[in-house]
């Protein structure tokens, strides 16, 4: 079961890295589009991309969890009341 928890941390881990490298590599894509002499600036923006995305992940890691983190940031909380019941159960709109 332990080996279970670490690879969907290790996958959530991983979804929160992705992000600021995603951005990064973006912008350096469009830069060497415009510009092919600015290989070395896009390759640094890739890496200051990885750099970033290894301190929010580990970040995140210790402060929440990155099952928890992830967690609230995909849950869907307009589901979790049944219709036709408000926020205080009283059960009128």
């Amino acid at each position: 079961m332990k080996f279970f928890k670490w690879i969907i941390e290790s996958i959530f881990w991983l979804m929160i890295f992705f992000s600021p490298v995603l951005i990064f590599t973006l912008i350096s894509i469009f830069i060497y589009a415009e510009n092919k002499d600015l290989i070395w600036f896009c390759l640094l923006l890739i890496s200051i991309g990885v750099c970033l995305g290894i301190l929010y992940a580990e970040k995140v890691r210790k402060k929440y969890g990155c099952s928890t983190y992830m967690g609230r940031l995909l849950r869907t909380p307009e589901l979790e009341h049944k219709d036709g019941e408000d926020e205080k159960g009283s059960g009128q709109k």
